[in-house]
């Protein structure tokens, strides 16, 4: 059994030989502030607060979450996912059979799956980013992170091939 970091790595080489510029060492990423090019030095800010880690996409990819997440994590999700489609239909029957106060469990159930989902899938990224070096820079070449910097002079929020200031 293969750990994350190496399914990680290999879906890396797969990308370059598909012709993208994958970093796997936070020194190769572009615009990267000269303290911040060593991903020991990145973590440690972090988790100091000197740098803020933040989702930059709102967009789910599914196929990257189960390369990264867990089985238990996986199950959560799909726990939270068969929960936003069930409890409309499950509202609905309920509504009909017993009475009409079952049908406010539509917008509370679909609010707490998606809720769930959202939150499961945000922290499956943020851990992964944190676990290793190559798993950060995955993340972060394919827009699912960014960084804001807090420290001076550095302040600034960066994200792949780009910089806000």
């Amino acid at each position: 059994m293969t750990t994350t970091s190496e399914s990680v790595a290999e879906v890396i080489s797969m990308m370059r030989e598909n012709g993208k510029n994958v970093p796997q060492k936070v020194a190769e990423i572009p615009n990267m502030p000269i303290p911040f090019r060593s991903y020991e030095f990145l973590r440690l800010s972090c988790l100091t607060g000197g740098i803020i880690l933040q989702r930059f996409s709102f967009q789910y990819e599914f196929n990257l979450f189960s390369l990264l997440a867990s089985r238990w994590e996986t199950f959560v999700y799909y726990v939270f996912l068969v929960t936003t489609y069930l409890s409309p239909v499950a509202s609905v029957v309920l509504g009909f059979m017993y009475t009409w106060w079952w049908l406010m469990l539509i917008p509370i159930g679909m609010l707490i799956g998606m809720k769930g989902m959202k939150g499961i899938y945000n922290k499956v990224i943020f851990s992964s980013a944190m676990r290793s070096e190559i798993e950060f820079c995955l993340l972060y070449f394919l827009r699912q992170i960014s960084l804001t910097i807090t420290i001076s002079p550095y302040q600034s929020t960066i994200y792949w091939q780009g910089i806000i200031n």
